[in-house]
Parts: structure tokens; sequence; C-alpha cells
């Protein structure tokens, strides 16, 4: 009885998000027409949401400033500011309500086994690499402008991306994406869905979503996702300790510190589910979990989404934060040789596409910061 209110609740939540398939939309109006309990429940919660939106705090112009950064983010002479849209926004949370993370069993099995995978031997290599199911390796670096054959699948790779083309009505094997240090990549999924990859990332996904209930992928990392809408499938991301489930949306979704996963939406709507509870969140909206609940905020969508131009933009951030992005990045260790210095605060703006010797001599000359290049280390002192 408990699992069944769960899952009602469940329901309830993703009709509201917008992200409940036609098919439980279906099963979830009939019960509120028919159960009384079901039905004040429901109410409850559309109420939230309703005085959540009528306080004005979700309006944003997150839309726009996408636009704006298609197809290029435009240099920026000075860091801006993150726009504060609502300075209550936190507290406007659409709705978190207590229902369990419900995953089968199968999908907890494969949870488990990728998120504890040893992924090292892969980030050290040069090369983008995918394993299909059975082990097998490809370096799609060295395949790029090939065109590869997998069961009923075609993949097209260049030296940026691969596209899977599949019309097979049977299930396809699945595949684990290696995206090394200094790199990023692109995947074009069967449904036309887009995934972009931010370096030292994992992302698991099948060859073809025919006869699947519903889109499942895993990434360990962080990764921009512009989903085709599909009532009859929802979309599905799993991530160490969060679900986030859509139908046709644009996110992005950050799991490089695993006590702070970070979901940021763009478009559309989504719900996050954790142990504890599940938040819906409104475009222009970023939550965080810290494996105990959601804190939410505003974010800025140029600002967020510039790793996919090859940027980083730092505001009032202790320089201790460049030690993992140098390291995914550039593939250099970074040494402090006094606490007092990697807590030092500082602005500036990191690209991929500069040396890295330009950006330590703007810190020099901009907030004072002393640091020398020895070999495949940085030396701040």
């Amino acid at each position: 009885m408990e699992e069944d209110q769960v899952e009602v609740r469940r329901l309830l939540v993703e009709k509201l998000a917008g992200t409940i398939s036609e098919e439980e939309d279906q099963v979830i109006s009939r019960l509120i027409a028919s159960d009384n309990h079901v039905r004040q429940e429901w109410h409850q919660l559309r109420d939230k949401m309703q005085q959540a939106t009528q306080t004005g705090h979700f309006k944003n112009d997150a839309n726009n400033a996408w636009e704006q950064l298609q197809p290029a983010i435009r240099p920026r002479t000075r860091i801006r500011r993150i726009t504060a849209i609502a300075t209550a926004a936190a507290a406007c949370v659409a709705a978190i309500v207590a229902v369990r993370t419900i995953r089968s069993s199968s999908q907890e099995s494969t949870a488990a086994s990728f998120f504890a995978d040893n992924r090292s031997w892969s980030f050290n290599s040069d090369s983008i690499i995918m394993r299909y199911e059975d082990g097998s390796l490809v370096n799609l670096t060295a395949a790029a402008g090939k065109q590869m054959n997998a069961g009923n699948t075609r993949i097209t790779v260049t030296d940026s991306s691969i596209t899977l083309s599949d019309a097979s009505t049977e299930q396809g094997q699945w595949n684990t994406l290696f995206i090394p240090a200094a790199m990023n990549y692109k995947v074009t999924l069967p449904d036309g869905s887009e995934v972009w990859l931010n370096a030292h990332t994992r992302l698991r996904f099948p060859q073809s979503f025919a006869g699947l209930k519903q889109r499942d992928l895993y990434v360990d990392g962080e990764a921009f996702f512009k989903v085709a809408p599909d009532k009859q499938q929802p979309f599905i991301v799993h991530t160490a300790r969060t679900d986030i489930r859509v139908l046709g949306t644009q996110f992005n979704v950050n799991t490089y510190d695993t006590t702070g996963i970070k979901t940021a939406l763009v478009e559309g709507s989504v719900s996050a589910t954790a142990p504890g509870g599940t938040l819906i969140l409104k475009p222009g909206q970023q939550t965080t979990y810290t494996g105990e609940r959601f804190t939410t905020t505003t974010f800025d969508v140029t600002t967020t989404l510039s790793w996919m131009q090859g940027i980083y933009y730092f505001e009032d951030v202790p320089l201790k934060s460049l030690t993992n992005i140098v390291s995914r990045w550039f593939k250099m260790k970074v040494i402090f040789h006094t606490p007092e210095l990697a807590n030092k605060v500082f602005n500036g703006m990191l690209s991929k596409k500069l040396p890295l010797s330009a950006f330590l001599e703007n810190l020099e000359l901009s907030d004072n910061i002393y640091a020398v290049i020895e070999g495949d280390t940085i030396h701040f002192k």
C-alpha cells in the first residue's frame, strides 16, 4: 500500500511538471477523477505551483539567453555578474514532495555498475573511446570521417561528434562513451536527441530506443541535453544520486562534484528525483543535490553553458577552484605553496582556445597572483 501511495505521488508530480508519459497521464487522470484522496492531493500540489508562479519570481530571459548563446558564445571583455532574477527564488521552488527514487532492480544494478566502474584507464587516453556492451573498444578519434555498423545501427563519426541512425524495431546493445581530458564531444542519438559532453565525462546509452518504455541514459561528468519530444518514451538521465525525467527540453547536468550534483534548466520542464524528494524546475532555475536535500537558485545561461564553447568564467571564487578544471582541460596539475593562496578570491576567464600561460599572466596583472609552469604542473607561489 505504501509503495502504491509513493507511485501515485510520483505520477502527480510528473503530471504537474509536464514530464509524464501519455499512458501514465491517463492512469493518474482517472485516479484524480475517481479517488477523493488523490484529488485532494492533486489540488494541493497544483496550488503550490500556482502560488509560486503568481509571485513572478519565475520570469526570466533564459530562452533569449540561449538564442544568444548559439551558434557561439560571444567573447566578453569582463565578467558579467549573475542576473538576480529573483532574490527569493530559492524559496519559490515549484514543488518538493516526499517520494523515493523508483528504479527497477535491473536499473539499480546497471546504475551501480556504471558509477562504480573504474574509469581512470580510459581518461588517461588521448582519444575518445566507445566501449560496446561485449567489452570491445572503438577509438573514435582514429575513426573520424568513417561510418561504422553495429548491428542495425549506422554510426557516423567526425572529429567532434558521432551520429547514430537506427531503423530497428529491436532493442540495441548499450554503449559507453569516454571523453578524456582536454576534449569535448557531441552525440546525436537515434531519436534525434543531442548530447554535448564536457571533458572527463562518461555517457552510457543504448544504440536503439526501440522496444523500450523509456529512454534511459547514464552520465558521469558534465553534459548538456537537447531532448527530442516523445510522449510515449520519457527521457530519463541517471546520475550517481539523482534521476532527471523529461519529455522534451534543454538542460545541463554537472556531476563532477558528487557532493553537489547540479541540474540547470534552460527550456521546458524537468523533475529531479533523489532519495527524500522530487523537485520540479522551471526555466532559469538550477538545483543542487547534496545527498540530503535539493537547493534551488537562478543561474546565468551564458555562464553555465560557456563550457560548450571552451570557456569558463570565474567570479569571486577561490583560486583552488581552478584545480579540477585545469586538470580536465589542460591535463595539468596544480600546486599551491601556501593555503592562503589557495583560498584567495579572484575573477577571470579561462579559454581552452588560448595558451594557459596567457591566463596566468592575466592573473598576475589583475590579481597579483604569481604562477609558473614546470612540466605538467602549475605552481602558485
